[in-house]
């Protein structure tokens, strides 16, 4: 039984969410999570390339819809943390417009992940 695209939607929205958290969400102070390493930033970069695959594999139409809705969930993540954060200080993320630029960066591979799934799906087809 296939996923219809809306369920494919929400999985995503909800693992791109779930992928932010942890990774550098990790329930850290703000001023903890500034300092983390690269590493943190690439595993967001492997997981969004493995969600974009996984959540797109198989789709006949609006492959990138999908994954637009895993970026969404990413965002919203971080929109939450952001208002966490300025609760607690309202200093907090005094950078935010480029927050988003380098979170959606480092989302970028999701884009790769779909369309490798698609390379799939044609090969399979083909064979």
């Amino acid at each position: 039984m296939a996923l219809s695209n809306s369920s494919r939607y929400g999985a995503a929205f909800a693992a791109g969410a779930i992928a932010y958290g942890a990774t550098l969400y990790q329930f850290l102070t703000y001023s903890e999570r500034n300092n983390l390493g690269p590493a943190h930033w690439l595993a967001l970069a492997a997981l969004t390339l493995v969600i974009g695959y996984l959540a797109t594999f198989g789709v006949k139409s609006s492959r990138f819809r999908v994954v637009h809705c895993m970026l969404a969930g990413i965002f919203v993540a971080h929109m939450l943390v952001i208002a966490i954060d300025v609760r607690e200080d309202p200093t907090n993320h005094n950078l935010l417009p480029f927050e988003f630029v380098i979170i959606g960066f480092f989302a970028l591979p999701g884009y790769l992940g779909a369309k490798i799934a698609q390379w799939m799906d044609r090969s399979k087809q083909a064979g």
